[in-house]
């Protein structure tokens, strides 16, 4: 395993707590985690990605559509998410 990240790193990284990430992982807005055989998880630099995007995405767009962008990049639908990201901006310009 190359890359691999322990959760307390990017929670400090990104000024989250373990637990937050946990909550991600469950409502499924992060790619799921491997799990080491003493059952901690293991991020990668993917994870991070994500990771980030929320943090970034969030407090502009909210959790709902956060969630719904990631988990359709999960399901690589980049052009229907580039789409509602287009969207979405629009809208908030418009407000």
């Amino acid at each position: 395993m190359k890359n691999n990240m322990r959760p307390v790193d990017i929670a400090r990284k990104l000024s989250v707590s373990t637990s937050t990430l946990r909550n991600y992982e469950v409502r499924g807005i992060i790619p799921i985690t491997e799990r080491l055989p003493t059952g901690y998880r293991v991020y990668t630099e993917e994870h991070l990605a994500y990771l980030e995007c929320i943090v970034a995405m969030s407090p502009g767009f909210g959790m709902d559509i956060t969630s719904a962008v990631l988990k359709n990049l999960q399901q690589k639908k980049l052009n229907s998410t580039l789409w509602m990201i287009n969207e979405l901006q629009v809208a908030n310009y418009k407000d």
